[in-house]
């Protein structure tokens, strides 16, 4: 596992320039540092909530002064159309984000959905325990707390196999923390979980 710059990050503040590189995403990286080869100079970016869609899409585009659009799936088939369009006229790259494949959009104009359907899917899969470690460990330090390798070990096989949860239980972490005024533990860590799985049933 590695947390990289990726060839596509830039140098400065804004969007998160940082990647955690593990197997589960070594494949569309891989894609990324290709886009010049991308069918129509356009990729489809399709993953979960919260895995980090938005985040890559910005970087790329600022790297590559390249468009991106994210939410895609919200978007008019005119300005879907448009924006393909223009990545074909200037060879600019067009990078689309969705949590669902183009099929999924409610495209109408057939025209539009054949274009896009031909176009370099990337998709985001599902983090593996490496990635979800260092994704912990990684939230957790941007809001000053630390945690130690077996803590993380005992919250995440009390957890979903998913960004969400991951990013749930350093929210609530971050929350108990600030509310008991006290350092996190082994009890603290199982509370947090349990109301992160608590939230994600719900949610499902």
């Amino acid at each position: 596992m590695n947390q990289i710059a990726l060839p596509l990050t830039p140098e400065g503040h804004g969007a998160d320039t940082q990647l955690i590189v593990t197997r589960c995403n070594q494949v569309l990286v891989t894609q990324f540092e290709n886009a010049a080869k991308w069918p129509f100079h356009t990729g489809i970016l399709i993953g979960p909530d919260a895995s980090g869609k938005s985040s890559m899409g910005t970087i790329f585009a600022q790297q590559h002064d390249g468009v991106f659009i994210d939410d895609a799936d919200s978007c008019s088939d005119e300005e879907l159309f448009h924006a393909w369009n223009h990545a074909q006229q200037h060879s600019q790259s067009l990078l689309l984000a969705s949590r669902c494949a183009p099929a999924e959009w409610g495209i109408k104009l057939p025209d539009l959905l054949s274009r896009l359907g031909a176009s370099q899917m990337l998709w985001v899969g599902p983090p593996d325990d490496e990635m979800r470690a260092a994704l912990l460990q990684k939230l957790l330090a941007k809001r000053g707390l630390a945690i130690g390798d077996k803590l993380v070990q005992f919250a995440l096989l009390r957890l979903e196999r998913s960004y969400a949860a991951i990013h749930a239980l350093a929210a609530e972490l971050d929350r108990l923390t600030l509310e008991r005024k006290t350092a996190i533990g082994q009890r603290l860590v199982a509370e947090a979980a349990e109301a992160v799985s608590a939230q994600m049933d719900l949610t499902t």
